[in-house]
């Protein structure tokens, strides 16, 4: 059940949820435990502006989030409200704004309309204090993320009577890095170094497994999270299960080998190996970072082909049955999707292309045909000074080692040399050139 604006989660966000954070409210002196997605940055610019037009906002007695409360739904709950100077607006008491302070708060709620709902509207009972996301606002966090991309700028106050363009965005160092802080926004209990580590694997699942809205890849980042322990594993603890060696692997848990076979023949086409039965001749190289989001997108897409339309839908219950078979670990799935829905349009950073990527060295700047033609030549330099070609005849040998096997071309100059600067040489050599000078 929602609370009473209509906003999940419910029936309240537990107080060490990676869903709040506390924020300093622009322009104060005034903290806030608020939500960590866009509804959190439009209550707190919603916040700065009243601080700033209406009256003078006081720590005191302002709050937004609180862990219990008497009304079993109240959206403070979720932190979809919040108490404002409730000092000076005691509750169930009308007409504690004069005037000019009522005209300011009209006028600043006519701005953000349809977003924030004033309780002082309420017929029963009247709350002058209260503020909180409007009803019917849940099923439209798209377009409220959308209204906060365009109102309110990266220093977190709105528009609102600020004259003047919008500041242009601080742009990120590069898109990597974008995508790397992205990471750790949407994830639960990872740190910037372990995003970092995981980037290129989760930017690799999400482009093979279609997720090209947010609401796709807060559900692979939420599924994937659950099954792989927070990102800690790419297979399972036990590993001595009725189906080893084909054990659950990846972030998605690929079990048994007739799964690891139908990955590897989908590997195999979509150009990732040579070989389709490499996974089934190896299995435990399927434990790699380099497969964990590889191998979560061949079951998103071809194992379970319907869950991208139910991402779409936001079903994470009917997801976690096609995953899970049931609906372990609900809770868990349900909190990792929320956080990363909560980053909005940003998740989309994720499946961009990216610049500055690592140093992979100079074969990056030659072309494919450049790269095919380098090889070819590696390869025919091999042959040339590599043990003894098996087209060449007798007459081709440098010699052979104690072993019997052909000496390299290297090798077999080493030994010429060695012979021809050796004394036995050096005496024949004077004898002929004494006998050509009679």
């Amino acid at each position: 059940m929602p609370t009473e604006n209509g906003w999940e989660p419910s029936p309240r966000i537990e107080p060490d949820s990676p869903l709040l954070v506390w924020k300093t409210v622009p322009g104060t002196d005034v903290s806030l435990q608020v939500r960590n997605d866009d509804a959190g940055t439009l209550m707190l610019a919603y916040a700065a502006d009243y601080h700033a037009n209406v009256e003078p906002l006081r720590d005191a007695d302002s709050a937004c989030y609180t862990p219990t409360n008497s009304v079993s739904t109240s959206n403070h709950l979720n932190a979809t409200a919040m108490d404002l100077n409730w000092g000076s607006h005691p509750f169930q008491t009308r007409g504690t704004f004069d005037a000019a302070k009522m005209a300011a708060l009209r006028d600043l709620l006519a701005f953000y309309d349809p977003w924030m709902f004033w309780a002082g509207d309420w017929d029963s009972p009247a709350d002058e204090m209260h503020h909180q996301l409007n009803y019917g606002t849940y099923g439209r966090r798209d377009e409220l993320a959308a209204w906060v991309k365009a109102n309110i700028r990266p220093d977190g106050f709105s528009v609102y009577k600020r004259g003047g363009p919008k500041p242009a965005p601080i742009p990120a160092p590069d898109t990597r890095a974008a995508a790397i802080q992205v990471l750790y926004d949407a994830v639960p209990v990872i740190d910037e170094a372990r995003a970092a580590q995981l980037i290129d694997p989760v930017m690799a699942g999400l482009a093979l497994a279609q997720c090209n809205n947010p609401k796709r890849i807060a559900m692979f980042l939420a599924q994937c999270g659950h099954e792989s322990d927070g990102f800690n594993t790419t297979e399972e603890y036990a590993k001595n299960g009725r189906y080893a060696p084909y054990i659950g692997r990846t972030w998605i848990q690929i079990t048994w080998q007739a799964n690891y076979a139908a990955f590897g023949r989908w590997a195999a086409d979509q150009g990732l190996i040579s070989d389709p039965n490499f996974f089934v001749a190896n299995p435990i190289a399927l434990a790699d970072l380099k497969w964990a989001g590889i191998g979560a997108a061949w079951y998103w897409t071809v194992a379970r082909p319907t869950i991208n339309s139910l991402s779409d839908q936001g079903d994470i219950v009917a997801v976690t049955q096609l995953i899970n078979g049931g609906q372990n670990g609900i809770a868990d799935r349900r909190t990792r999707y929320q956080q990363a829905l909560g980053v909005g349009d940003r998740l989309l950073t994720l499946i961009e292309p990216r610049t500055n990527q690592p140093t992979e060295g100079p074969l990056m700047a030659l072309t494919d045909d450049e790269q095919t033609e380098l090889l070819a030549k590696v390869r025919y330099i091999f042959d040339q000074l590599g043990p003894k070609h098996p087209d060449w005849g007798p007459d081709s040998s440098l010699g052979a080692y104690a072993d019997g096997q052909e000496m390299t071309l290297r090798d077999g100059l080493a030994a010429l040399k060695r012979k021809v600067d050796s004394p036995e040489v050096a005496i024949v050599s004077f004898q002929t050139a004494e006998k050509a000078a009679k």
